[in-house]
């Protein structure tokens, strides 16, 4: 990928030119402001750069610990949870590519929300008590309809906020920095909860109900679908 993007640098260096519209626009640049005053303005992208931040540190927590714990609690073998949890690629990709119709269909966004955020916690403390493997790749796919479904949806309302071309591009820049910085905390806090205490399951229970997030979020958004409009 880096790759690719390093070529496609070097020829829009050699081919790139501003369009029409663009030359049209830039003598009121000024009179715009500067694009990030669209995060005091707009509490709506706080909202939802904040609520994915939980549900990603329980994400990430239990793709990192989840194999290791399930190999030791139903005595499997790589290979079994190695396909336990490619189970939830498929429902992940199953999330995806509903996460679009769905919401268009329904004209609603926050449904597509907090759902979600109800259904991930419980999914998720169910993995840590799952003992036998069906069970555990049940979970396994819901938990990635759910989670890879509700990103989609997350990414598009900064679209049906109206904002400007220059203010759409900062608020996709903070949920795709604050969605990293949560992934990043869950493993710690449950190696750090494993290593004070001994056990990876209180760990993982812990983070689990982090995807609440979603639910909060959902609550406080505005609705942006085409029904509410």
């Amino acid at each position: 990928m880096a790759a690719v993007l390093v070529l496609l640098s070097f020829l829009w260096f050699l081919w790139g030119r501003e369009g029409a519209l663009a030359r049209r626009l830039e003598g009121i640049g000024a009179w715009l402001g500067h694009p990030a005053g669209v995060l005091l303005r707009n509490r709506a992208i706080w909202v939802l750069a904040l609520c994915q931040t939980g549900a990603a540190v329980a994400f990430s927590a239990f793709i990192t610990f989840y194999p290791g714990y399930a190999m030791d609690r139903m005595g499997i073998s790589l290979t079994a949870v190695g396909l336990i949890m490619g189970v939830f690629s498929v429902g992940g990709l199953l999330g995806s590519f509903t996460s679009g119709p769905l919401p268009q269909w329904k004209q609603r966004r926050k449904p597509f929300v907090w759902l979600p955020g109800l259904l991930l916690p419980a999914i998720y403390a169910g993995l840590v008590y799952a003992d036998s493997v069906p069970l555990a790749a049940l979970l396994q796919a819901l938990a990635g309809v759910c989670a890879m479904g509700v990103a989609p949806v997350i990414f598009t309302i900064p679209l049906d906020l109206k904002l400007a071309p220059r203010e759409v591009a900062v608020a996709q820049a903070l949920l795709r920095t604050m969605f990293p910085v949560g992934a990043t905390i869950g493993p710690l806090l449950v190696a750090g909860l494993e290593a004070g205490t001994g056990s990876l399951a209180l760990g993982l229970y812990v983070v689990a109900p982090l995807a609440l997030s979603l639910f909060v979020g959902g609550v406080l958004l505005p609705e942006t679908g085409s029904r509410a409009k």
